[in-house]
């Protein structure tokens, strides 16, 4: 077995022992790989208790050694959307602060339609 294949044996023991919301201790199929690439993992962790899911990534160093960090923000996120939104380009920070001055704008459902037609 290599060491790609040996590593994703043991994701499992990065995963956290318990759920943040509710307590409950975590299995290994709480756990899914969402995305990999050949130096790192997304993991979709989901408490099977109250659902709360959180993602997490596991780098694989140069030096052969193993990071795994939970991210800051928990997520209902679907696995389909990680893969779909884990390849999308980056964002601009002028295209967040031309979204941010548009929604400012916004007073009512109809101007939020007119503005979603006009970025069409």
């Amino acid at each position: 077995m290599d060491g790609f294949n040996q590593l994703l044996q043991n994701i499992p023991n990065f995963i956290p022992n318990f759920c943040d919301r509710c307590g409950a201790k975590h299995s290994k199929h709480d756990l899914e790989i969402v995305n990999k690439d050949p130096d790192r993992f997304m993991c979709r962790v989901m408490c099977s208790n109250c659902g709360n899911i959180s993602l997490m990534q596991v780098n694989i160093m140069p030096d052969g050694g193993v990071n795994a960090k939970r991210a800051s923000v928990i997520s209902d996120i679907l696995p389909n959307e990680i893969s779909k939104f884990s390849n999308s380009p980056k964002i601009a920070e002028e295209e967040i602060l031309d979204v941010m001055i548009a929604l400012e704008k916004i007073n009512s459902i109809s101007d939020l339609e007119y503005l979603l037609k006009e970025s069409r």
